[in-house]
């Protein structure tokens, strides 16, 4: 617990912009609203952690991120079924030609 006390992030509403400097060995994109030093203690927390633990914090938010644009998507689009959300889904991550490829190959069974 102690761990996750220290690498707590503050959030900085009214910090305006934290952008790396050209010459930063690390090429990030920190958002608008985080401030360079929170930003900094988020990446020591980081450095911290084992390779598994980072691995699994990693694919935590990305499963995350997975579900909140796929409600965004169920709100966008009440009435369509889970084959057409599945299209959207891959329409908006990975385009529209690789969703229609999926589409075909859903229909035609192949999959």
């Amino acid at each position: 617990m102690a761990f996750k006390r220290r690498c707590y992030v503050a959030i900085s509403s009214t910090h305006q912009s934290a952008r790396p400097k050209a010459n930063s060995r690390l090429l990030r994109a920190t958002p608008a609203d985080t401030d360079d030093r929170a930003q900094a203690m988020q990446y020591e927390c980081w450095r911290r952690m084992e390779p598994g633990q980072r691995l699994a914090t990693m694919m935590n938010l990305s499963g995350r991120l997975t579900e909140l644009a796929k409600s965004g998507l169920r709100r966008q689009h009440p009435d369509a079924d889970d084959a057409e959300l599945l299209h959207q889904y891959i329409a908006t991550q990975y385009g529209e030609e690789l969703a229609n490829a999926v589409r075909r190959q859903v229909g035609s069974g192949k999959l």
